[in-house]
């Protein structure tokens, strides 16, 4: 199953503010065999003297906000925090998949992996009560 739009834009605006407040970067790297998480690697970005330290506990609470609109399509995203120099190649953010997230599904469709889809409907549901959530607090 394919993300909404509305959950699309939610995760683009969620990674841009991750990048530009706190230097965090999100790349989803696969869909697991159990077809319910996405298996996430985050790192920190940007200069570390001009951003404050945090722990990696922080970091992935961050990040599990910021994906908080993958549960809207059936997924639970799983996040490790790796030091942004082991990383061989840094991904480029895409304004047309957010996370790569798109990247991770086509991946795994192609192995036959792919999520357990829930229906569209079910998906635009889901995605209301979170916007309507997000609101009333």
């Amino acid at each position: 199953m394919t993300p909404t739009k509305a959950v699309t834009a939610q995760l683009r605006k969620a990674e841009l503010r991750l990048k530009r407040r706190h230097g965090v970067r999100v790349h989803m790297d696969k869909i697991a065999a159990d077809r319910s998480h996405v298996l996430c690697t985050t790192w920190r970005s940007g200069l570390a003297v001009l951003q404050r330290r945090m722990d990696e506990h922080e970091i992935v609470d961050l990040v599990h906000d910021a994906l908080r609109p993958l549960h809207t399509i059936g997924l639970r995203p799983l996040v490790g925090v790796v030091q942004k120099r082991t990383l061989a190649e840094v991904p480029e953010i895409l304004m047309a998949d957010p996370f790569h997230l798109l990247a991770a599904l086509r991946r795994a469709e192609e192995s036959g992996n792919g999520p357990a889809g829930i229906s569209l409907e079910e998906a635009e549901r889901r995605s209301a009560v979170l916007s309507t959530r997000r609101v009333l607090k």
